[in-house]
């Protein structure tokens, strides 16, 4: 990657049903109009991408999140790569992502996806075990062995599925047993995330009243550290925090995202972008969203320019969530300041908690840091 390269987010808040694990944003709707909404992403890109802002940037990933936005036909979903690249001048194999629900009907739509344009397929599988998945709110989905043969036989080569640890009543050797069935799925990408109650969802009722319990913070630190002794054994790499990958297939998309000072652009309701030194937030509803871009060609809910402290926050943060963490001394020659009188916080609890640790001139996240660094990361925010 060069550093004029940057990638689009494109957010598709398309569901079919509300996950009572995760929060349920107000803008996710199943009756979305795709035709109206594709144009109307399209219609941002080009406001967004005029006047300059995207010119010697090369386009080198667009991903498709949501929400579920395979929904959206290969109709729409073409439209918009192919709208995309016209508008700006991409590398020459750009990395296409659409997230997709495991479910036999996405299986279908492989190859028409791929003729569209997509290249690279998220699927949110959630745990191996059927019943683990329905407790997950995954009541339709395909086992992930024949989900990993489907996409085989319909040519998918860069294929990745989300899986969740600390689980309700899950132990660490559960989880080590499912990572050995999870390797045994031969993935080039795997996603792995700590199951967070998010605040009023119906989660949060089940474990107030007893009738759920997560596993203890130690447990959920030693599934962690199973995580990554299982993969890395096994070929992988923790390039970030939560994503592991075989050489050669990290998300190009989640290097640009984490790349300190790289930016980005999100298109549709609710995306957050970094672009043309701000950083900006469009409005979540969609009908809201929709009227403003038709009338305005923008619809953004609030915006900022980053200033400099901004600047070394986010210097900090995404570099501590990549596997070669944080140069000491490329900050101090940025911001002509030491990091530890920058951020005093960060390392006083991060160096008594033993979350984090020093060598020579990178500073990285432990194994048990990574477990907590969202309360490491609060220090800087």
């Amino acid at each position: 990657m060069t550093d004029r390269e940057f990638g689009v987010y494109v957010h598709i808040p398309y569901c079919k049903s509300r996950c009572p694990y995760c929060h349920f944003n107000t803008y996710l709707r199943p009756d979305l109009p795709e035709a109206r909404y594709s144009e109307a992403i399209l219609r941002e890109a080009a406001h967004r991408l005029a006047g300059g802002t995207s010119e010697g940037r090369g386009l080198a990933s667009i991903y498709f999140g949501g929400g579920t936005p395979s929904l959206f036909s290969q109709r729409a979903i073409e439209r918009m790569i192919r709208g995309l690249w016209d508008l700006n001048a991409t590398v020459s194999e750009p990395e296409i992502t659409i997230e997709m629900y495991p479910e036999a009907e996405s299986i279908a739509k492989l190859d028409d996806l791929q003729a569209a344009g997509v290249n690279r397929f998220s699927f949110g599988m959630q745990s191996m075990y059927e019943n683990d998945r329905k407790r997950l709110w995954r009541t339709r989905s395909l086992d992930p062995w024949t989900l990993a043969e489907g996409a085989k036989r319909a040519g998918v080569r860069n294929l990745s599925m989300d899986f969740i640890y600390g689980r309700p009543g899950q132990t660490p050797h559960a989880w080590t047993e499912e990572l050995k069935e999870i390797v045994g799925l031969g993935l080039p990408h795997l996603s792995l995330y700590l199951l967070t109650p998010e605040d009023d969802t119906p989660l949060i009722s089940l474990l107030a009243s007893g009738r759920l319990a997560l596993p203890e913070d130690g447990e959920s630190a030693e599934m962690a550290q199973r995580a990554w002794d299982v993969l890395t054994s096994n070929g992988y790499r923790q390039y970030e925090i939560s994503n592991f990958a075989r050489p050669g297939f990290e998300c190009r998309h989640n290097l640009l995202y984490w790349t300190p000072g790289r930016e980005y652009l999100g298109l549709g309701a609710g995306a957050h972008s970094l672009w043309g030194g701000r950083r900006c937030e469009n409005t979540a509803l969609p009908e809201e969203y929709l009227n403003q871009v038709e009338r305005n060609g923008l619809s953004i809910a609030q915006g900022r320019v980053i200033d400099r402290e901004d600047k070394m926050q986010e210097f900090f943060y995404l570099g501590l969530r990549r596997d070669f963490g944080v140069s000491i001394r490329e900050f101090h020659e940025r911001f002509e300041t030491d990091p530890r009188h920058a951020f005093p916080g960060l390392f006083q609890r991060g160096e008594s908690n033993g979350w984090l640790a020093q060598r020579d001139d990178s500073l990285t996240l432990t194994p048990h840091g990574r477990l907590f660094s969202d309360a490491l990361f609060r220090e800087l925010f």
